[in-house]
């Protein structure tokens, strides 16, 4: 994997990070809107929800948000 050291856009402080590609795994994802944790949803699981607009390999469609719980930190995904 290639790290990359990026800035937060708030304090300045630096971080590493790497962009991950789901690749033909059919899941969707989406990040915490407070602690940047990740979701990774399997289209797969016969839980989910079959929404018409939301597609794999992407980001989650808004669509799919009321059916995740809050992320640990008490932010949303």
């Amino acid at each position: 994997m290639d790290t990359q050291i990026g800035a937060c856009e708030h304090c300045g402080a630096k971080f590493n990070y790497e962009l991950l590609h789901c690749g033909f795994a059919d899941d969707i994802y989406s990040y915490c809107d407070s602690c940047g944790m990740t979701a990774i949803l399997s289209l797969w699981d016969k839980r989910m929800p079959k929404l018409q607009d939301c597609s794999a390999h992407q980001e989650m469609c808004s669509a799919m948000e009321p059916f995740l719980h809050p992320c640990k930190c008490g932010g949303r995904f």
